[in-house]
């Protein structure tokens, strides 16, 4: 067993105060635009961008990481952990940096490292709202390292799949973006126009305490796992199910659960992605939304043409933090859609229906590939 400060230097944390507002005023400095990561699931595609000579909330400047390295996420997909060959980043107090210790670079490939310890690092990571890892527990944390040269020969048989891995995210983020813009189409005839979502909408809100470990204490329960546990995960074909349980919070009444169509929120993470959601079962925990239609509406609204024509709507109310969070007040209260006859809906419909067909047999490919590559090799 090796300790992690045996292999590795101190881990670098990201700059404390690097916040949207300074991000914002950043821009104005002009110079090199940095990449800028945080508590992130994968350091791979960039959201956001920060001036090299950017300061922090606290006139501070930025730090500039560079060099081969992982970046660790210390907060919110805590654990999560992306090697870097090169290149120069920035990073918030969300994240840190890991490099490999002088004189052990014969010992250990910091990419085997990032990709098969990562699940050590979040079974380590403490739930508290979102899961945190300290730097400190990192440090006492020992590992079974392999000998170097099975990391290399492991490395060299996973690297088609990596490859392919990294070309499938790029599609997913390009029709993510294709998702975001808004939809430039003439429809015939309008049941009316400027309409608060308010008045074609309602809102399912999570159950509270509906954690991960909660639901693993009831797993003896032999009861019908029927509901479909949503939570801040897109990746909603794989969700958990679960029966309708006690309340966790308050044990004498059942957690909330739906049965029929939705829009799937998420509230926390990737803040405001929608998704359609056919007929089910349904409950969700703190991290998500479900967005129903409301029983006494005026006008007849598609939930699935909701979901794939205004989810650049839905990103307006969110926060572009890699912890942010979705506005559902200011949703309700100010957002407005003009809504066409139900015929030009399901119109539209159709014309998306082939591109979230292919998104979802690539977000399934992906998902088999991360089960194999998650899995640690065996000596």
């Amino acid at each position: 067993m090796r300790n992690f400060l045996d292999l590795f230097d101190l881990i670098q944390k990201g700059d404390f105060g690097l916040t949207e507002e300074a991000v914002y005023m950043s821009i104005q400095s002009g110079g090199e635009f940095l990449p800028l990561w945080g508590g992130n699931e994968e350091h791979v595609i960039a959201d956001r961008f920060v001036s090299v000579k950017g300061q922090t909330k606290k006139n501070e400047p930025i730090t500039v990481f560079e060099g081969a390295g992982i970046i660790i996420s210390l907060d919110g997909s805590s654990g999560s952990m992306t090697y870097k060959p090169n290149g120069r980043f920035a990073l918030n107090h969300h994240a840190g940096f890991i490099k490999v210790r002088s004189g052990k670079e014969k010992e250990i490939l910091p990419e085997f490292f990032a990709l098969f310890f990562q699940n050590d690092l979040r079974g380590m990571a403490v739930s508290e709202g979102s899961k945190t890892l300290t730097i400190d527990s990192i440090y006492q944390m020992e590992f079974e390292i392999p000998p170097f040269e099975f990391q290399k020969n492991i490395m060299d048989a996973i690297s088609p799949i990596l490859r392919e891995k990294q070309v499938i995210e790029r599609i997913l983020r390009e029709i993510e973006e294709v998702r975001r813009r808004i939809l430039s189409d003439e429809y015939g005839e309008y049941q009316g126009k400027d309409v608060s979502v308010s008045e074609l909408l309602d809102c399912i809100s999570g159950n509270s305490g509906l954690t991960e470990q909660y639901m693993y204490s009831l797993l003896l329960n032999d009861e019908e796992r029927k509901y479909k546990v949503l939570t801040g995960s897109q990746d909603i074909e794989n969700a958990q199910r679960f029966f309708q349980s006690p309340h966790p919070k308050n044990p004498t009444e059942k957690i909330h659960v739906h049965f029929g169509e939705g829009v799937h929120v998420i509230r926390k993470g990737k803040a405001g992605k929608f998704t359609y959601l056919p007929p089910d079962h349904y409950t969700l925990n703190d991290d998500a939304y479900l967005l129903i239609s409301k029983k006494d509406a005026k006008y007849e609204m598609s939930l699935k043409w909701f979901a794939y024509t205004y989810q650049h709507l839905s990103m307006e109310y969110s926060s572009s933090a890699d912890n942010g969070t979705w506005n559902k007040t200011g949703f309700f209260d100010i957002a407005r859609i003009d809504v066409p006859l139900l015929k030009e809906q399901e119109r539209i419909s159709k014309g998306y229906e082939m591109l979230v067909q292919y998104e979802k047999a690539l977000i399934r490919s992906k998902a088999r590939m991360d089960d194999i590559l998650n899995r640690k090799p065996v000596i």
